[in-house]
């Protein structure tokens, strides 16, 4: 929770440094690779995200589920962003 709540705080390469740091460090724990995903969206890394939530997929469908709608909506934003 302390990390979504600073997430909006901070700047957004700050925000994917450490989603990552926390993903890293609590690998097990699915709740981190949804907050992860949507930072790494944020800075355009589209197949790291991807990743993130195929092993989210794998670690708890519940939460994939729960998180897909918004992370769609999201990818969808950053592939705008990527094209020129």
């Amino acid at each position: 929770p302390v990390l979504q709540q600073a997430l909006p705080l901070v700047s957004a390469k700050k925000g994917y440094e450490a989603s990552l740091a926390a993903l890293q460090w609590n690998e097990q724990n699915p709740a981190f690779y949804p907050i992860y995903a949507m930072q790494a969206l944020k800075m355009g890394e589209i197949s790291y995200a991807d990743e993130a939530m195929e092993k989210l997929r794998t670690l708890n469908p519940v939460l994939y589920q729960a998180s897909q709608a918004s992370y769609l909506a999201e990818k969808q934003r950053a592939l705008e962003k990527t094209k020129f």
